[in-house]
């Protein structure tokens, strides 16, 4: 009876049906309309690929201001060979250190304390000496998802061919020393200087 009452009251909506205490919602309306024509999206995927290749690709010019700010921590506040400090507006950066600092960052923000913790205190302690080849490797480690970057290292899963590099066996060996101790208080306190908050 209810249904009936609903399909005279919405013709054209929807309709629900009660069976079992389950509602199942039927659409009565074609939905055509909604789809999107092979040109649409033919440049909806050479935007998402072009997106992915800005995300990941290095960039090579940087604001000034901004420079200044992203080394500040490495050179403004340990100061100069002769102990001086220089002012932000006085530093410049290349692509490399702007580089190694986005690394940094990324491995601290994975989203999961677990990995968030290992894989930040790895790169803060590593990536400034990594050669150019190992900081490869590395950010072929970093566009691995989470759980899978976990499983990894913790010695879960199999480590796949293409990551299967002297620095996963680098970062495995630093997980298996348990750099950040045992449950504690006190060693989550040692440890929160390396992460970004």
């Amino acid at each position: 009876m209810l249904s009936a009452l609903a399909r005279r009251a919405i013709p054209h909506a929807t309709s629900a049906v009660r069976r079992h205490n389950v509602t199942i919602r039927c659409f009565s309306d074609n939905l055509d309309h909604l789809k999107i024509s092979e040109v649409q999206e033919s440049r909806v995927q050479e935007r998402y690929v072009q997106m992915r290749k800005e995300h990941f690709g290095r960039r090579e010019e940087f604001p000034a201001s901004r420079c200044a700010a992203i080394v500040n921590d490495v050179v403004g506040i340990m100061g100069d060979a002769d102990g001086s400090f220089r002012s932000q507006g006085d530093i410049d950066i290349d692509a490399d250190t702007a580089n190694r600092k986005r690394v940094i960052y990324r491995s601290k923000q994975r989203g999961w304390l677990e990995v968030d913790l290992l894989m930040g205190r790895w790169a803060s302690e590593n990536v400034w000496t990594l050669t150019a080849d190992e900081l490869q490797q590395y950010e072929d480690i970093l566009n691995r998802e989470t759980i899978d970057i976990f499983n990894f290292i913790s010695g879960k899963d199999a480590i796949p061919e293409e990551v299967n590099t002297p620095v996963m066996k680098r970062i495995q060996d630093f997980c298996f020393s348990n750099p950040l101790g045992k449950a504690s208080i006190q060693g989550f306190l040692d440890n929160k200087k390396h992460m970004s908050n």
